[in-house]
């Protein structure tokens, strides 16, 4: 009879172990730009929507625990696979200090071709405060992770767009071309008019605009980091080692 008991008990730990390490196991977690704070050395400016910001600038989204802190830089082209002519950037958040407000596919970060503390530092893609033209917007995480994928926002209906992931901003291969809302777009969960591309994963990754209408880099993915073991796993767990406790005593 202990014998039977102390199986079950064996079998009921072991099983509670097995569920609280499957509860480690990483997940992608959505991160979105716009809710990041604002980094330092932007500046507002009156009417559009959006700020200026310098070329190199912090953010970390606050919409998810677990957000690394990630690097922004806007540049004026990806050529041959390296981003070239380093530009400022633009930030859109979901409100404006100077009282205009972004819906959440209207958020992110975009280029801008004249940085903060210059004269006339206003949006260079006009009220819009997007990556215009054929500029882009390079991202990484400060700490390493890689992303998992890239979320256009501020997709209309016609605008285009492509993406780059790789190493660095010098070594960068196009992983998705000409991706046009009301076209070839995959929405993505944020709804509204974005776009999401999945791609493997990459420490480096750009939306580039591609030469119809504007975008933003509105959100990414990356794996999180593992969960804590669930409680119900843990009781079960403790439960078995009671039991394991009893049975022994029985037997002195």
């Amino acid at each position: 009879m202990l014998r039977m008991l102390r199986k079950t008990l064996l079998t009921i730990a072991v099983g509670a172990v097995a569920l609280a390490f499957g509860a480690s196991s990483s997940k992608a977690v959505e991160f979105q730009l716009g809710s990041s704070a604002t980094p330092s050395g932007c500046t507002v400016v009156a009417g559009d929507d959006g700020l200026v910001c310098p070329q190199n600038s912090t953010f970390t989204p606050t919409n998810a625990p677990g957000a690394p802190t990630v690097i922004a830089q806007g540049f004026g082209n990806i050529t041959a696979g390296a981003a070239t002519n380093p530009q400022a950037l633009t930030f859109k958040p979901p409100t404006v200090p100077n009282g205009e407000t972004n819906t959440t596919d209207e958020q992110g970060i975009g280029e801008n071709m004249v940085p903060p503390g210059t004269p006339a530092a206003a949006c260079t893609d006009g009220k819009d405060c997007e990556i215009g033209g054929t500029t882009a917007v390079v991202i990484h995480a400060a700490d390493g992770t890689t992303l998992l994928d890239a979320i256009a926002g501020s997709v209309q209906s016609g605008e285009a767009f492509n993406v780059f992931a790789g190493p660095d901003a010098a070594h960068l291969t196009e992983v998705a071309s000409n991706i046009t809302g009301g076209g070839t777009c995959t929405p993505s969960d944020l709804g509204g008019a974005t776009c999401v591309i999945n791609f493997a994963s990459a420490a480096f990754v750009a939306i580039q605009n591609a030469g119809a209408g504007d975008v933003l880099f509105t959100a990414f993915s990356t794996t999180d980091t593992p969960s804590v073991p669930e409680p119900a796993s843990l009781a079960l767990l403790g439960t078995a080692l009671v039991g394991f406790g009893m049975v022994r005593r029985r037997r002195r």
